[in-house]
């Protein structure tokens, strides 16, 4: 899966792809590179999507857990493709490091290569519970995004299953791996989210019930929401609707 060619600055994830590196041009052969042209080569090889060239510079002495000019770890240059992730994650790269604004990879791989992406750190043992700079963790912001009409706006993938489809995959792989009480939070996210049908923030019920029949077969009491969100005439009727899908 290829980086889309997506003017991201604004489109409220951070994405932190190293921009004076796509004029980069290679230099006559990899023997005589010093540590920072073979980390260079190495983050533009991930930026093309170059898989043999990843593994020709990695095979090189390119570091798989080295850092940008900017200070962000090669494997955010990679997200946008699977091989080219697997083969920086085999060659050891943690699935952890941050970069330069405190974002973790596991954050960004739903919305930069999908769910294979995000199957792949988690099997590397990613962090699930990491918080960024806003106190959420990756499973909330994926919550956020199902919950919203717009979220192929801040889709850089371009997954074959379809950006909704693609986001709820890796919604249940995160599903999975979080804690109770995160998924909990889930569902209370998913509340304050579900507004009138001219919001922009409103999903189609489909996804909202998708998202919230799993996340009570994973044991989330509605309960804990209503207590949470009682001034929310909405909420309240919604999760009223989710009883009766969990008494089914």
């Amino acid at each position: 899966m290829r980086f889309a060619t997506h003017d991201t600055a604004s489109r409220g994830l951070d994405l932190c792809a190293d921009d004076d590196l796509c004029q980069y041009q290679e230099p006559p052969g990899l023997s005589s590179l010093q540590s920072d042209g073979l980390t260079d080569l190495l983050i533009q090889a991930c930026l093309d999507a170059d898989l043999k060239q990843v593994q020709k510079v990695l095979e090189s002495g390119a570091s798989a857990d080295a850092t940008s000019k900017a200070g962000n770890p090669v494997l955010f240059s990679a997200l946008g493709d699977e091989g080219c992730c697997q083969a920086l994650l085999d060659a050891k790269a943690s699935p952890d490091r941050l970069s330069s604004s405190g974002d973790c990879p596991l954050k960004l791989a739903p919305f930069w290569g999908g769910h294979q992406v995000t199957a792949m750190l988690l099997k590397a043992g990613a962090d699930t519970e990491y918080k960024d700079c806003d106190g959420k963790t990756p499973f909330e912001h994926v919550v956020t995004m199902l919950t919203c009409s717009a979220a192929t706006d801040s889709y850089v993938a371009q997954p074959a299953l379809g950006v909704a489809e693609d986001l709820m995959a890796s919604f249940r792989l995160l599903l999975q791996s979080t804690s109770p009480g995160k998924r909990l939070t889930g569902l209370q996210l998913i509340c304050s989210h579900v507004v009138d049908a001219s919001s922009s923030c409103s999903a189609s019920s489909d996804t909202v019930l998708e998202a919230v029949r799993l996340l009570l077969e994973y044991g989330v009491d509605p309960d804990g929401v209503a207590a949470v969100l009682l001034a929310e005439d909405i909420a309240l009727a919604v999760l009223k609707a989710w009883n009766a899908i969990n008494a089914t």
